[in-house]
């Protein structure tokens, strides 16, 4: 009869940190951006500067959104596939994850039997602590 066994996940670093930091660096300089011709707008009185700042602006802001969800994206699928990722997921630092002890598969913790091998829980899971180590 096999098993439950959950697996206790901390995060590591990876690239998806650098992307999130990417995204607030893009964020930044949008609004530096729109700061800075508004205030040479201001001194000059040419127009034009407002709309440059404008679309520095918008980029900064699209290009967040963009990086952002892709650093989110990496670190979901490096989830799912149980491979340790750096930064939070909606906010989670640590979750569990609730596997086969016959074959692996990731199984929901009141199933009754694997629907990837078909073995049979006895519903007494195990706790098992995966990168425990103190890196981050």
């Amino acid at each position: 009869m096999a098993k439950i066994v959950t697996h206790r996940q901390k995060e590591t670093q990876g690239k998806e940190r650098s992307l999130s930091v990417l995204a607030r660096a893009m964020l930044v300089m949008g609004i530096g951006g729109i700061l800075i011709c508004t205030g040479f707008a201001a001194a000059t009185g040419k127009l034009h500067l407002l709309i440059t700042g404008g679309v520095l602006l918008f980029s900064g802001l699209f290009l967040f959104v963009i990086l952002d969800a892709c650093a989110e994206m990496i670190r979901l699928m490096k989830k799912v596939c149980d491979i340790p990722y750096s930064g939070p997921i909606s906010g989670q630092k640590e979750f569990l994850i609730f596997r086969c002890s016959a074959c692996s598969a990731i199984v929901d913790p009141d199933s009754i039997k694997c629907d990837n091998c078909g073995a049979e829980f006895d519903h007494i899971s195990e706790e098992k602590g995966l990168n425990n180590d103190t890196n981050q």
